[in-house]
């Protein structure tokens, strides 16, 4: 199979989180860890330039994180993600450093980090108080995170991975949103692509719609959403 580019990008879902929340005028730290390679102080140098504090952000021995993509002529990807770093992201560390903080009115994490350390920043979210956001993926278990987790933002294969349910239809889509606010979920999120996503909450379900656009890329179009 031959391809038609290679490219290099900065990105991985913390990354990409941190990035787009800054540049929507919030003030972000963000916590994780990046290896003692090239990659690593060039990660920090994008992070520093759109104004994400990483002082919570460890250097490792070892290479930073990265991940594989490959793109097709529709803009859809397939990844494939070695952790690297981000294998490394201590709980205790990430744990603590929230609880310290002052003022922080959003804790958000995702499945790309080991399960301890997502599991820890959405206990010490709780803990002070802020809203806590998980987007679950890479799919794995995470039946003990959602105790903590105010909102859930899978899109709709996750979702279907994580509830045992459906999620090719609309009404199925909706019935694995309700799945998850039966687990004690205040809001679930699960996103469609271009179908757009399906909000359920205590009001009720809503069904957001999309502008429909020729797409190029659909790499971390979920990332940018939450």
């Amino acid at each position: 199979m031959l391809g038609d580019t290679l490219e290099r990008h900065a990105g991985g879902k913390g990354l990409n989180q941190a990035i787009a929340a800054s540049r929507l005028g919030a003030d972000v730290r963000l916590l994780g860890a990046v290896g003692d390679d090239v990659s690593g102080a060039w990660l920090r140098e994008l992070l520093r330039a759109d104004n994400v504090d990483d002082q919570g952000v460890a250097t490792v021995t070892g290479p930073s994180g990265t991940a594989l993509i490959e793109v097709d002529a529709r803009g859809l990807n397939r990844i494939i993600v070695v952790p690297g770093a981000n294998g490394h992201v201590s709980p205790d560390v990430v744990g603590s450093s929230i609880r310290a903080m002052h003022g922080v009115a959003v804790v958000m994490t995702n499945g790309e980090v080991p399960l301890a350390a997502s599991r820890a920043a959405l206990a010490a979210g709780r803990a002070i108080g802020a809203v806590t956001m998980l987007n679950p993926a890479p799919v794995h278990d995470y039946r003990e995170h959602l105790i903590d987790v105010d909102i859930f933002v899978p899109n709709e294969h996750e979702a279907a991975a994580l509830s045992g349910l459906p999620t090719e239809t609309d009404t199925e889509v909706r019935a694995a949103a309700q799945y998850f606010r039966s687990q004690g979920i205040a809001n679930v999120v699960i996103t469609r692509g271009a179908k757009g996503a399906i909000w359920a909450s205590a009001s009720g379900v809503v069904d957001v719609k999309t502008f429909e656009v020729s797409a190029i890329d659909t790499v971390a179009a979920g990332d940018a959403f939450c």
